[in-house]
């Protein structure tokens, strides 16, 4: 998305960035691409693993292979 809004951006206002201006606002926009991921990985991690074993446990229940005791 921000590549898309950068090249938007860049045909509005008729500002096209040139060498190292180009190669600069690329990894500015990587740098904020990798810190999404870096921050959403730790808070997706307990809820995908909380609904896996959420999974589980019902079809070994289904199976009954779940010892309640």
């Amino acid at each position: 998305m921000l590549i898309i809004r950068f090249a938007v951006d860049a045909v509005k206002t008729k500002k096209y960035p040139r060498g190292i201006d180009k190669a600069k606002e690329f990894v500015h926009i990587v740098e904020i691409v990798v810190a999404i991921v870096v921050v959403s990985i730790p808070e997706g991690l307990p809820l995908a693993v909380t609904l896996t074993l959420a999974y589980s446990m019902r079809k070994m229940m289904k199976d009954k292979a779940l010892v309640a005791r």
